[in-house]
């Protein structure tokens, strides 16, 4: 919340492969699946039974992951990173949107990637054009490939498909 104390709780798993390739599981009381292969990206309700449909050129709004699973970041993305570690010993790497980014291209999204002395990804700190804020701690980091079947989704019999083809 606005006092920084935590509202909610909820794990969640992340594959990437770059570019483009990802795939979020989150869990918890509202889970959402968001998956592209690198031409698609769905985003998936299972309890409203919906399904979103764009192209990967039009979902830079997933502003977090295109940064980790993006190709270039810097295109939509001011890059920084203070000179030394915290007094935790985390390295924290902020990306801004660039000054001429365009709605849809991450505008308004602010992205701070911490990582630790070895170099290992820590936290991801999200917060949106209306000072909401999401905390990932990352746990249980492994560079095993994903597979290319984890980056397909087939909705659910039932599930209404929203397209955004534009």
């Amino acid at each position: 919340d606005a006092d920084g104390e935590t509202i909610s709780e909820a794990p969640a798993r992340i594959l990437l492969a770059r570019p483009d390739k990802f795939r979020l599981e989150h869990q918890g009381a509202e889970e959402l699946l968001i998956v592209s292969d690198g031409e698609t990206v769905w985003t998936y309700e299972p309890d409203l039974a919906q399904a979103i449909r764009r192209p990967r050129e039009s979902a830079e709004e997933i502003g977090a992951l295109a940064i980790l699973a993006g190709d270039a970041p810097e295109a939509h993305f001011q890059l920084s990173a203070p000179p030394t570690a915290d007094e935790n010993g985390v390295r924290w790497v902020s990306a801004t949107p660039r000054a001429d980014a365009e709605e849809g291209d991450g505008a308004g999204l602010t992205v701070r990637a911490g990582f630790a002395e070895d170099g290992e990804l820590s936290e991801l700190q999200l917060r949106d054009a209306f000072g909401g804020v999401v905390r990932l701690i990352v746990r249980g980091l492994t560079r095993t490939p994903p597979e290319d079947s984890d980056f397909e989704f087939d909705p659910p019999e039932g599930t209404a498909i929203v397209s955004d083809d534009n």
